[in-house]
């Protein structure tokens, strides 16, 4: 009786497992869709940037993505061999070694499918990006053959750290501050006039925003720590800053 409980327990482990590693397979363990788009190539903020990101990223992609599927045939290939070589061998120690090797090998090639597919779907995004991006810009090449894509990508990408300086700290830091310093004089005043008053309109709404919260708890009189609270999957009214 004991062992047949024992033999039920391995097999119901071994089904959770299987069923596990079925997702695990079908599942991307990658970077998301919505990663992707928003912190890796919107996070460039102007087309130029964007397009230079997803050039970067892809033109990694495509070269390990060659290297990964001819390496998969070759473990295939390796594992025929060894499925062929088992046909001449006797039962025996070295039989059942070899049945082992040939598990690890299909274990292998699991790994190799795995992460192809990985790359698949991460390039399927990046692509998806790029035809978003050719959809405005007919002529990517001369979107960056344009002399002045670098200068507003630099500009704008300081506004923002001023701006985010200023927002927690009242003042643009030593480091950003170097860097806008580093520009023409007509670009630095570009960079500063707009952190400081992007800055303060956003501080303006959220300050706006807090006190509408606070109002509302204390009309409902209802004050509870919602340290564990997390926000719902669906964001039906997004907040956008300027």
């Amino acid at each position: 009786m004991e062992n047949e409980n024992k033999h039920k327990e391995i097999a119901r482990v071994s089904e959770t497992r299987a069923e596990i590693e079925k997702l695990i397979f079908n599942q991307p363990t990658t970077m998301s869709k919505y990663q992707i788009d928003n912190f890796v190539i919107n996070d460039k903020m102007t087309d130029y940037k964007i397009l230079k990101q997803i050039l970067l990223e892809l033109g990694t992609r495509y070269t390990g993505i060659d290297e990964m599927v001819l390496d998969t045939k070759i473990e295939e290939l390796k594992l025929k061999q060894m499925q062929e070589t088992k046909g001449n061998m006797h039962k025996g120690v070295a039989r059942d070694i070899h049945d082992l090797e040939m598990q690890k090998q299909e274990n292998k090639i699991k790994v190799f499918k795995k992460t192809l597919r990985n790359n698949v779907y991460e390039i399927g995004i990046m692509e998806e990006n790029y035809k978003k991006l050719k959809s405005v810009h007919d002529n990517p090449q001369a979107l960056l053959d344009d002399e002045t894509g670098e200068e507003i990508y630099w500009v704008n990408k300081f506004i923002k750290e001023a701006q985010i300086d200023i927002m927690t700290g009242g003042r643009i830091g030593k480091g950003v501050l170097d860097a806008i310093m580093a520009l023409p004089e007509n670009l630095q005043q570009v960079i500063i006039t707009n952190a400081i008053s992007q800055a303060a309109n956003n501080n303006g709404y959220i300050s706006s925003t807090e006190n509408d919260v606070i109002a509302k708890i204390k009309d409902s009189k209802k004050v509870q720590l919602m340290l564990s609270t997390v926000v719902g999957e669906k964001i039906e009214e997004p907040v956008k800053l300027n």
